[in-house]
């Protein structure tokens, strides 16, 4: 059910009456709060309610046990329900743009998320309750008031391992292999990233990662298309800025393979096969 787009102030308490709804699209309206019969939607698989005015979320939601998708982006929320954790078929959440400072405890118990965005929220540390399993592909913290980055977990710290540091704002940017594909804390408030984690032997692999800037990668592909590692060449391809696009393009043939692998990294690939550039 679609009814995005409209000018919707609330939902009637029927609305729990039906079950056999699945997918239910509401952005672009003025709701504020939902209703508690909400939590009847049993066979409820997507949710998406993007840019409303939604200020919390009841206990009786976290009763949707299919829920697989949920979109909240662009609301006023300011706490995640106590019994979050208990929908625990979440896949894909998204809370951006909202006003979130913690994250309760049963966060933890949502064990099968693949992909998580917390962008622009009030988050001053990483919340305890945050995990990462193996199958999680991405989670940002972009421009949330984080100013720590102390580890909390085993698991995590293990993650962290495996970051890259942009050097002249020493945002944690990126996890570069195992678990998460992205992981972004750029735009927030770090001044520490927490002793226990330069202290570490492996710690060193980051900051010879991120050792060559941007155009100095672009620069050695020019001389040489094959003196960047395979990791440099990730990062080339991964991150490349416009001047050192202008740079390739200005040197390199308009036919060379490298910028067919630009344009294909530069794809977002949505479901059903459809694919979008970034």
């Amino acid at each position: 059910m679609d009814l995005s787009d409209n000018k919707l102030k609330t939902l009637p308490d029927s609305i729990g009456n039906l079950r056999s709804l699945e997918t239910f699209i509401l952005p672009h309206n003025r709701i504020e709060h939902l209703p508690e019969s909400f939590g009847k939607l049993s066979s409820l698989k997507n949710f998406d309610i993007f840019d409303n005015y939604l200020v919390e979320i009841s206990e009786s939601f976290c009763e949707l046990s299919n829920l697989r998708e949920l979109f909240i982006e662009w609301n006023n929320l300011i706490i995640l329900p106590r019994n979050f954790g208990k929908l625990k078929s979440l896949e894909f959440l998204n809370v951006a743009h909202n006003k979130i400072s913690f994250l309760p405890d049963s966060f933890k118990e949502l064990t099968n998320l693949i992909e998580v965005g917390f962008e622009n929220n009030e988050l001053s540390r990483i919340p305890p309750s945050f995990r990462i399993s193996p199958q999680m592909s991405y989670f940002s913290f972009f421009n949330n008031p984080i100013r720590s980055l102390h580890t909390q977990s085993h698991d995590f710290f293990n993650i962290l391992l495996q970051t890259y540091f942009d050097r002249q704002n020493l945002h944690l940017i990126k996890v570069l292999k195992r678990y998460p594909n992205q992981l972004s804390f750029g735009e927030n408030f770090l001044s520490e990233i927490g002793q226990e984690l330069l202290n570490q032997k492996n710690s060193q692999g980051m900051w010879e990662y991120y050792k060559k800037s941007q155009m100095e990668l672009a620069q050695n592909f020019i001389d040489d298309n094959n003196s960047l590692s395979e990791s440099e060449m990730g990062r080339l391809l991964h991150e490349l800025g416009i001047n050192e696009r202008r740079m390739l393009e200005e040197n390199l043939k308009i036919d060379h393979p490298i910028f067919s692998k630009i344009s294909q990294n530069e794809k977002i690939k949505l479901k059903d096969g459809i694919e979008i550039m970034k």
